[in-house]
């Protein structure tokens, strides 16, 4: 490995390690805020903070999936919610599917709903009557490595699925705004 190469691998070691502290000190400023000041923030850092609280609760239990039961019915929206446009963003539908996060798959329908994304849920809806997927087993879907990912993507038109869903207005609009509407109980 040439010297160059080493330096640019140190220098993006060292930016991950920088946004991974970042991101750390937010979930924890977030976690510390009082009701009255997570209501005074601007609508993007409430979505944030939003986030961040509901992802910390699931994270802070061994098991993901016991840790995301104890959510709040809003707290299970935005982690679903978020949970998904971050997976189809990354590496579409099937990532979603095959990763941890699937635990909040069969919750998906009834939060698109509850953040007034008709067209979203319509859509995700649509894609698994017409595949035959059962939320509620995705056992088919546990991936080992690569070449198992890349044979579940085989399995359905996830594609178009995904550019489908980016044609649509940003989920994160929609999140937002429940997000605003429901600071309560996040």
């Amino acid at each position: 490995m040439g010297f160059l190469t080493r330096i640019a691998d140190a220098l993006f070691e060292h930016e991950l390690d920088r946004i991974s502290r970042q991101t750390d000190e937010k979930q924890k400023r977030a976690l510390r805020l009082t009701a009255d000041k997570l209501k005074a923030l601007p609508d993007k850092q409430k979505l944030q903070a939003a986030i961040a609280r509901a992802e910390q609760r699931v994270w802070d239990c061994e098991d993901m999936e016991a840790g995301f039961a104890g959510l709040s019915d809003a707290q299970k929206v935005v982690y679903t919610v978020n949970s998904l446009d971050n997976e189809v963003a990354n590496g579409g539908l099937c990532q979603f599917l095959c990763n941890s996060s699937r635990m909040a798959a069969p919750f998906v329908s009834d939060s698109l709903a509850a953040i007034g994304a008709l067209e979203h849920k319509a859509l995700f809806d649509g894609f698994i009557r017409q595949c035959g997927i059962d939320l509620n087993d995705l056992s088919s879907f546990d991936c080992d490595d690569e070449d198992a990912f890349v044979a579940q993507c085989d399995r359905f038109p996830f594609d178009d699925f995904d550019d489908a869903l980016y044609k649509l207005k940003p989920l994160k609009l929609y999140l937002k705004r429940y997000v605003k509407a429901h600071l309560d109980a996040l």
